[in-house]
């Protein structure tokens, strides 16, 4: 079996726990992301996978192979950091080819490799260059080629876009991409940025305080997501969350009061009952504004135009609502607007346990 196997992986450091029996099965030739705030563990496990961090428990495999406690040389992985870690003073031709030579390699197949991963990563006309002669973006590319060459089963990528400014980090995410659909190599990219998060990965993995809160495919945790941290987690700009109640349920729909004028709403939710405290979501791209057409009162509080869209922050009966329109609007600070949503686009939670109790929802 291919891929990447976590069998109740645990870390702990001295007493304190932070990673808590994860499991999870990455598939071969997938390309998964770890996602979540600082401090939930993601780098953690991406260093117990690579061997830089020694297990506390639990089982990690590598192409069907148990490999806890083997060498990182040993489990056929490379690995892309976040600071490029490349040697300064050598060439990028030797930056890139130095595991090769280490290893023993022949000098023929070693320039065959070093040509091809210059040639996929349009880095030809910089192999004679030093890295200090290189953009963020080049840098990363370099240390691309050098995981590229060693032609592991794994490549495990640690936050590499992180000190890349906003344009690089949309033009590498496109390359990484491409990267990964030429290679078809198992991938595990750990980062915090749930758009790099949703736009690369074939599955998402969310974590917080060293758990796996839901995996999924992006659409599936978009349209889905199975408790309020990952509602809130996944999505720009961020879920609106207001609270609510069940009022009735017919077997099939359920009937939800909407805290603040909001009107009532029927959702299919075959979890939620009669008195149920709800936590009611509605995403900004869902809320539809008009000046004049129905809906409930907002004042507005500010207005952001991104481009093609206007992202609003309105008051709703004193709560903070955003919304996106999706075009240039040009409403004015304290003016009043008519905000409406359709019903099917709501993600039920109940408020006491955080989890969801209706179906996906739609746009």
């Amino acid at each position: 079996m291919g891929g990447v196997q976590l069998r109740a992986l645990r870390k702990s450091y001295g007493t304190q726990p932070v990673v808590h029996g994860v499991d999870l099965d990455i598939r071969d030739g997938e390309f998964v992301v770890l996602v979540g705030p600082s401090g939930c563990g993601k780098s953690t496990i991406l260093r117990m996978i690579a061997g830089l961090e020694e297990i506390s428990g639990g089982e990690i495999l590598i192409n069907g192979q148990v490999v806890n406690g083997m060498d990182p040389k040993a489990r056929n992985i490379a690995m892309v950091f976040q600071n490029y870690a490349l040697y300064p003073h050598m060439s990028v031709r030797d930056n890139i080819n130095l595991n090769l030579k280490l290893s023993g390699m022949g000098k023929d197949e070693i320039a065959r490799r070093v040509a091809e991963a210059a040639r996929m990563l349009d880095i030809e006309s910089l192999l004679d260059r030093r890295p200090g002669q290189l953009s963020g973006g080049q840098r990363q590319r370099v240390a691309m080629g050098r995981a590229m060459v060693r032609e592991p089963s794994v490549f495990l990528f640690d936050e590499p876009l992180s000190n890349l400014d906003a344009k690089l980090r949309v033009q590498m995410r496109t390359e990484i991409k491409q990267f990964h659909q030429v290679m078809r190599r198992t991938s595990v990219y750990v980062t915090h940025d749930q758009i790099e998060a949703m736009t690369l990965a074939d599955r998402v993995a969310v974590l917080r305080d060293g758990r796996i809160e839901q995996v999924g495919d992006p659409v599936s945790l978009y349209r889905q997501p199975q408790n309020l941290f990952v509602a809130g987690f996944i999505g720009t700009p961020e879920m609106n969350i207001i609270d609510g109640t069940c009022t009735a349920h017919d077997g099939e729909n359920a009937t939800i009061e909407i805290s603040g004028g909001w009107p009532e709403a029927s959702v299919p939710a075959t979890e939620a009952r009669p008195g149920m405290a709800l936590s009611v979501g509605i995403r900004p791209e869902h809320l539809s504004v008009s000046s004049d057409g129905p809906g409930t009162p907002a004042k507005v509080v500010q207005a952001e135009i991104t481009g093609a869209q206007t992202e609003l922050v309105v008051e709703v009966a004193g709560k903070i609502i955003r919304a996106v329109v999706n075009r240039i609007a040009t409403y004015k600070l304290g003016e009043t607007v008519q905000v409406s949503f359709n019903p099917l686009s709501l993600h039920l939670f109940d408020r006491d346990s955080a989890q969801r109790v209706n179906g996906a929802a739609h746009s």
